[in-house]
């Protein structure tokens, strides 16, 4: 019992960086269409920078800013002169452009920074909090709070922005119907940058909340990509709300999945349950209808 306590516990930091990387490839799907393979790897370069400008400043606030900024202005330009000129001919064509954006960006970075991986601090470096119990000690690191506490506050202030302001009613708008969004005045190409904008700079905070875990490295964020992916099957492709939620589902069965099975079983069984759910319930856990695009 305590060691699928120690899982449910593991499982939520995890599952919080699974869910934030879900809600970045749901929220730009659902308001552009657009599946964005790359989107890992453009986390990967807004972290690279970062830890460019920690190694000339020595300061961590200042180079988790950086990064966003650069993942923001990365998708402004991804949007701009990538995605907006083919904008309505195919989503195919913009699906291909994400994967060779995956490729282009593995490759910038393997010849700028070499294939080592590189250290990065933790965002808080306390003690970790310990709870004693009769048979062994609950331990869950200081590292592993502080960044659950991030994830939560920003999906927090990403409901409030996408529920209650007018880029978040807009961007509804947008991803419902848009021609009768542009109807009604909304510039619907300004509402698809800045979802490419917002969805890679919310993978780039994922990549620093990983990295002193996982290093600094080209493929850092590869497994998050996956997880990601998976996270919006359980919570749903329209809604990046459910796919937070399917992330913290999927960070807690993968934890305690270790409990009862090898390590290398856990992937198979997580991947049986995504083929259940979409067999069962297409449309996610927590999507009410499935939603299609032409």
């Amino acid at each position: 019992m305590l060691l699928i306590i120690q899982g449910i516990l593991s499982g939520i930091p995890a599952g919080v960086t699974y869910g934030l990387m879900g809600f970045s490839i749901a929220l730009i799907f659902r308001t552009t269409g657009v599946m964005n393979f790359a989107i890992g790897h453009c986390g990967m370069m807004g972290v690279f920078f970062g830890w460019m400008i920690l190694g000339f400043t020595n300061s961590l606030p200042l180079a988790i800013l950086s990064g966003v900024v650069f993942g923001w202005i990365l998708g402004v330009v991804i949007e701009r002169f990538l995605m907006r000129p083919i904008n309505n001919m195919s989503h195919g064509g913009m699906l291909i452009i994400t994967l060779g954006l995956l490729f282009i960006f593995t490759d910038a970075a393997m010849l700028i920074w070499g294939t080592e991986a590189y250290p990065f601090p933790e965002i808080y470096a306390g003690a970790p909090l310990i709870f004693n119990t009769s048979a062994q000690p609950i331990i869950i690191s200081a590292n592993d709070v502080a960044l659950t506490i991030v994830g939560l506050v920003l999906s927090v202030i990403l409901a409030l922005i996408l529920g209650y302001t007018k880029i978040g009613i807009a961007s509804r708008a947008r991803a419902q119907d848009v021609i009768g969004a542009r109807v009604v005045g909304i510039n619907t190409d300004r509402i698809d940058m800045i979802a490419w904008s917002a969805g890679i700079a919310i993978a780039v905070i994922v990549g620093f909340l990983v990295a002193p875990k996982e290093s600094v490295q080209p493929n850092m964020l590869l497994n998050l990509l996956i997880f990601g992916l998976v996270a919006c099957v359980l919570g749903g492709f329209g809604s990046p709300f459910g796919a937070i939620a399917g992330g913290l589902v999927l960070g807690v069965l993968e934890k305690v999945a270790t409990v009862f099975v090898p390590v290398d079983y856990r992937l198979a069984i997580i991947l049986f349950i995504v083929i259940a759910v979409l067999v069962l319930k297409p449309s996610g856990i927590f999507a009410k209808h499935v939603k299609t695009r032409a």
